[in-house]
């Protein structure tokens, strides 16, 4: 989600390995690694059902299938994308199960399918498991029979009216084992398509996890990798150069490519315009170089090519260059030079044809807050040393404006895109409480942009999360219960939303299961949107007559971003204090809220903790920025 690594010049020296157990593999070479299915795995990333009928009408013209006809009484067609299996799915009355008549065989027929029963469940884990055939043409014409569960659930909405979902997770993933020098190493395939069939060029949510086998198990140790992406295994970077269509085996062999990290000399890599010219980014020194990463289908990415112009014009007078890299495929090559010119793209533009697969994505793509997605921009220094990427243009527009507006110089400031972190480490949510009384507070309840449900209680109050989300509370229709209602679609408009009666109870920590779960959505800077909710109680008025306290369990948040200065490594981490799922002006100041550490040989060692004289080189920083999302930390030197 980036270790620099030297060049590798070996002569590649292909090792097969023939037991599905484990083989040896020689450094700098290539490994091809057996692997087995596992049909006990459930998968963590699924598919839903569509119950369009237009969509259906539409895929049906390209992959006929003979329907019973007439169709089952309550019979409705549905589709599974993956491979485009189709079905009848039937709701029975009175039962906790629909009847779901699949293509089970393939042969895409279904009056020789028989209904299955697919009960309406709250988690997916509970649902059916089938079996889907799934016809190879490698390494020989084979079928295989792949293990799906399946699930149905309804939902109500706000508005009062049932949705309904049927959805599909594999129940399988692919495992092997080889050796490296003198480690054992694992991978594990993982068929996040649901299609069964692995083509490099042609997977999107196909990824790997490969890493020292004693490593595997432990949470967070391991990243995912796609099959366009460089992969450390051991010291060096490897490209996954072949995978077998029904998975049995999977080929690494070491890159040329050259990583890289912020701060470290950017990878001097070659490419070709569109008017055919190959030029190096090391051409650019003396300049600001900024790669625009895009794709014709990414909406996000086109809509800040404007910015991008804006941008250009606003610092003609200083010294900036943008190169724009498109990351289509072949098929997609003239839909993109339509792009650039209905676009009137007038900065260098890249367009290659070789999809992911291309270098300067697979080295520059790991960098930013959420590595290998879009958009993705990336600034490299005159120097010629990489010194920021991330996926929000507003974001490299701070970057750009420190760089070059900054009095105190272009180096006075860091800029440290940060990922989510995941690991091992449990921490207790915190429990924080509901503010009706602060400054912030009252001036939500009088003032006139909050419309409040009619005929409130004397007794109710307005208050709000730390994330700005408002709330009113009030009585509720028994003595241990409160009622609260959230402005939980961001609109401040309270009159719509749902009411939930929370618990009062008498204890400093009680079980999540004893309270209630409010939804709310989380609105960023960047556009991006937080679904979800948190669990609430109220604590006993603290004097007779009083109100109840009104408590929500938060979300743990941590980020963690890697920068090097000079020749040391250093790791910033961030923590969202009060666990709100934003960072906001309150947070800045909590305890816990930034460390630092330094690379120590293959270790970690934090070196400071605090905002403020952070030891980088020989320099002291403080913490002046950090964005909304956590996603960004902005270290300024201090005077």
């Amino acid at each position: 989600m980036r270790n620099p690594v030297k060049n590798i010049s070996f002569i590649l020296l292909t090792v097969f390995i023939l037991s599905s157990a484990c083989g040896k593999a020689e450094k700098g070479g290539t490994i091809r690694v057996a692997l087995s299915r596992d049909d006990n795995v459930p998968g963590g990333s699924g598919y839903g059902f569509t119950f369009d009928e237009a969509e259906i009408a539409e895929a049906l013209e390209k992959y006929p299938t003979k329907f019973p006809d007439p169709l089952p009484e309550g019979g409705r067609p549905v589709m599974f994308h993956p491979r485009r299996v189709f079905g009848i799915v039937q709701k029975v009355a009175g039962k906790p199960h629909v009847l779901l008549t699949l293509d089970v065989n393939a042969d895409r027929d279904l009056t020789d399918d028989a209904p299955i029963e697919i009960p309406k469940v709250e988690d997916w884990k509970d649902g059916v498991i089938v079996k889907i055939a799934r016809p190879f043409t490698a390494p020989a014409p084979h079928t295989e029979w792949l293990p799906y569960r399946i699930s149905y659930e309804e939902s109500r909405g706000h508005d009062g009216k049932v949705s309904e979902g049927l959805d599909v997770f594999p129940n399988y993933d692919y495992k092997g084992e080889f050796r490296l020098g003198e480690k054992d190493y694992a991978v594990r395939l993982y068929d996040g398509d649901l299609g069964g069939r692995f083509v490099r060029e042609k997977q999107v949510n196909v990824s790997l996890r490969v890493g020292p086998k004693e490593d595997f198990d432990k949470p967070g140790a391991l990243p995912f990798h796609r099959l366009f992406e460089l992969i450390p295994i051991g010291d060096s970077l490897y490209e996954v150069k072949a995978i077998a269509e029904d998975g049995s085996w999977v080929e690494f062999a070491a890159s040329g490519l050259t990583g890289t990290a912020l701060g470290t000399r950017a990878p001097d890599l070659a490419m070709v315009d569109t008017a055919g010219k190959t030029f190096h980014i090391s051409d650019y020194r003396g300049k600001v170089l900024v790669l625009d990463f895009w794709y014709v289908w990414c909406k996000p990415c086109i809509a800040k090519f404007p910015a991008i112009k804006k941008m250009i014009d606003s610092y003609a007078d200083k010294p900036l260059a943008a190169v724009g890299i498109n990351i289509d495929i072949p098929e997609r090559v003239e839909q993109a030079k339509k792009v650039i010119a209905n676009n009137q793209l007038t900065w260098r533009q890249v367009v290659e044809g070789k999809g992911e697969f291309l270098p300067v994505y697979q080295v520059y793509g790991r960098l930013p807050e959420r590595p290998m997605s879009f958009p993705i921009y990336v600034a490299i220094d005159e120097q010629g040393y990489t010194r920021y990427a991330t996926n929000d243009f507003e974001k490299m527009g701070r970057f750009l404006d420190a760089h070059f507006k900054e009095p105190a110089g272009p180096g006075n400031t860091l800029f440290v895109p940060l990922c989510k972190k995941y690991g091992p480490e449990k921490k207790i949510p915190p429990l924080t409480g509901v503010d009706f009384s602060s400054p912030k507070a009252r001036a939500l309840a009088e003032g006139k942009t909050l419309k409040l449900p009619p005929d409130l209680p004397p007794t109710a109050r307005v208050g709000r999360l730390p994330n700005g989300v408002a709330l009113v509370a009030q009585p509720g229709p028994t003595p241990d219960k409160v009622r609260i209602r959230l402005d939980a679609d961001g609109n401040s408009d309270l009159t719509n939303e749902k009411d939930y009666d929370i618990p009062i109870l008498d204890e400093s920590a009680p079980d999540e299961s004893k309270m209630v779960k409010a939804d709310c959505r989380i609105f960023y800077q960047d556009g991006a949107i937080g679904f979800g909710g948190f669990p609430f109680f109220a604590r006993p008025a603290k004097e007779p007559g009083g109100s109840p306290d009104v408590y929500f369990k938060g979300t743990i948040s941590d980020f963690v971003g890697t920068f090097f200065s000079g020749r040391e490594e250093y790791r910033v981490e961030l923590t969202d204090p009060d666990g709100d799922r934003l960072m906001t002006d309150e947070d800045m100041n909590a305890p816990g809220l930034l460390k630092l550490s330094v690379k120590k040989g293959d270790a970690w060692t934090q070196v400071h903790e605090g905002t403020r004289r952070i030891p980088i080189g020989r320099s002291l920083y403080r913490l002046r920025y950090v964005s909304d999302d956590g996603y960004l930390v902005e270290l300024e030197k201090e005077k």
